[in-house]
């Protein structure tokens, strides 16, 4: 397991994406199965899911 704060790093390295916020899981899924579901690379779900705004 790695954490990063590089949201655009992941898809490149990780097969696997959980993000928190203060502390809870507000998504655990594979980046495959992410592409698919929101039709948008993981920077822009993050961007969905949180505003906008990096950690």
């Amino acid at each position: 397991m790695i954490t990063t704060h590089l949201v655009r790093d992941i898809e490149r390295i990780f097969d696997r994406v959980i993000m928190l916020n203060k502390g809870s899981v507000e998504l655990n899924d594979s980046v495959e199965n992410l592409r698919s579901t929101y039709n948008k690379g993981i920077e822009d779900v993050y961007k969905q899911i949180f505003g906008g705004h990096y950690a």
